[in-house]
């Protein structure tokens, strides 16, 4: 059943039983299925209201476009760079620490070692394993975009050379850090990057030392670890 415009009459027209069921019940009936139809719309436009007694329409737009408010009593807008006044989340964003908790990982002298981590302390979208790959924190399928990349390395304590560390992307180094040891204490030293990365790409942390001789990994969540979240 389609719905039909009403037609205009004058003053002591007599309606026949036609009209009367053609605009007073089939109409009510046709709008109630949705056979209202507004003038100019296309597959994926929006029907609003633009008045108390009026409606109207917000044309589609092309992918990679969100819908925004124009604000109380103004048409919404499509927006491909929309701002937020308030926080916004995202349950499902890949994010990932793993640190090092078990037995402590020995670096060779002069040798650039890839640190292994065998704890979480959060995995969205499964970016780590505890055991296979688990020097790597994996862009998930989906996940393409900008990273902040965090990691820690401790060393048990040596005089003597340097310390060195290198995050690298599917093995290409985006971050370096060194420092002189001075002291037989505990060495702790941190880098970070920023960094674009896509699906099947995956970070890793190196550590150098020059000591003269093998140096351990100190373990602990908040001294040795590697963390990447997805920030756009």
């Amino acid at each position: 059943m389609a719905y039909v415009a009403p037609t205009t009459r004058a003053d002591g027209y007599v309606v026949d039983a036609a009209e009367w069921n053609k605009n007073t019940v089939d109409n009510p009936v046709a709008l109630n299925a949705g056979a209202l139809a507004i003038a100019s719309q296309a597959t994926g436009d929006l029907i609003i209201s633009v008045s108390a007694s009026q409606l109207g329409r917000v044309a589609d737009v092309a992918t990679g476009q969100v819908l925004t408010s124009g604000g109380v009593g103004a048409a919404p807008v499509w927006s491909g760079s929309p701002s937020f006044s308030g926080i916004v989340t995202a349950a499902a964003q890949p994010r990932c620490k793993a640190y090092k908790t078990g037995g402590a990982q020995s670096i060779s002298d002069s040798t650039a070692t890839v640190i292994t981590f065998d704890a979480e302390s959060f995995d969205v979208g499964t970016m780590h394993d505890n055991a296979t790959n688990n020097t790597r924190l994996t862009i998930p399928s989906g996940g393409d975009g900008l990273y902040v990349v965090t990691a820690g390395v401790a060393f048990t304590g040596n005089a003597t050379g340097v310390r060195a560390l290198t995050l690298k992307l599917t093995g290409t180094a985006v971050s370096d850090t060194q420092d002189s040891s001075v002291a037989a204490a505990t060495h702790i030293m941190q880098l970070s990057a920023i960094s674009l990365a896509v699906a099947g790409d995956y970070f890793e942390v190196f550590a150098y030392q020059n000591s003269g001789g093998a140096l351990n990994v100190v373990t602990g969540a908040s001294v040795t670890f590697l963390s990447a979240v997805k920030v756009w």
